[in-house]
């Protein structure tokens, strides 16, 4: 019986097969957690019943979902050593963070989605680790009540941020400004207090909208649901209706009777203030007029004696 020769283009197409079902060579280092599913390199540990990263997570992985456990943290040795990770979802756990803590360091990552956990408040310190991230997903954290200013500092890169369903109820202008490269930003679902200082946010947002190269500059997610929640007569406006109504509440409405009161508190410190300077004068003209001292009166006579006698 002869040998059996596989040709050529079924050894290759094979091979492909073996890739792409998550087989890995064994110099790779590639080992599947018995928790997960791999496929590529992709790491699936979703629904799983964790609250634990798997310590078996090939060092190779590009893609980590975690998505659906009972992780109250992300430990960083796991995370920091995973240096090709590009892709993380950490979404619906129990994962809490303060304004102090910092998400492990993973230098290439791109897209992390922290939606539905337990995050608090937002700070300079949260990703500061995360130089290089641009899609980041916080949604339905309802114990965020706060996003610092310098919360996206570390992160410049940033092209959509998702924190629809959050808890705070402002967000300052300085807080995404800065960044140039962002496209998509959500903040629906969010207890917003339009008062005078949301304006300056409204102001901007439009300012977004301006076409450039026929595209807006940022687009707001579901902009046609973000209401105010505060104060209760514009509960459920959308922001840009009650942008009006804010500007007519918080712009000076001066009235004629406001401007005879100003008129006379004007006068009054004008008169006051001519009294006050005109005594003030007097006193002085007063205290420093010149007065002729006798000693100075003897000098003056000695001096005399000495010249009339030199004659």
């Amino acid at each position: 019986m002869g040998t059996l020769r596989i040709p050529l283009p079924y050894y290759t197409s094979a091979l492909a097969l073996v890739f792409l079902i998550g087989v890995k060579w064994p110099d790779q280092g590639w080992s599947c957690p018995p928790e997960c599913i791999c496929f590529n390199l992709q790491v699936n540990c979703q629904s799983r019943g964790l609250d634990n990263v798997p310590d078996s997570v090939p060092l190779t992985t590009r893609e980590l979902i975690l998505s659906k456990n009972y992780f109250k943290e992300i430990p960083p040795l796991e995370i920091s050593y995973l240096h090709d990770l590009v892709y993380l979802d950490c979404s619906h756990n129990m994962i809490e963070m303060d304004g102090e803590s910092s998400f492990p360091a993973a230098e290439k990552l791109i897209y992390l989605d922290l939606s539905f956990n337990h995050l608090t408040i937002i700070s300079s310190h949260t990703f500061s680790e995360l130089h290089r991230l641009v899609f980041l997903n916080i949604s339905s954290n309802r114990l965020i009540t706060k996003i610092m200013e310098d919360a996206f500092t570390p992160t410049r890169l940033l092209r959509s941020i998702d924190a629809s369903f959050c808890g705070f109820d402002s967000l300052s202008v300085k807080t995404v400004d800065h960044l140039h490269n962002l496209h998509i930003l959500g903040i629906k679902g969010n207890p917003l207090d339009c008062n005078c200082t949301f304006l300056e946010l409204c102001s901007w947002l439009r300012n977004t909208f301006a076409v450039m190269d026929t595209k807006p500059r940022i687009k707001l997610i579901d902009s046609d649901e973000i209401t105010c929640k505060k104060p209760a007569k514009l509960e459920g406006w959308q922001i840009f209706k009650a942008e009006d109504e804010v500007h007519h509440e918080c712009l000076l409405h001066v009235k004629i009777m406001d401007l005879v009161i100003l008129g006379l508190i004007t006068f009054c410190i004008f008169i006051g203030g001519t009294v006050v300077a005109g005594m003030i004068g007097m006193t002085t003209v007063i205290y420093h007029h010149p007065v002729m001292k006798v000693g100075d009166e003897s000098d003056e006579e000695e001096e005399y004696k000495i010249y009339a006698s030199n004659i």
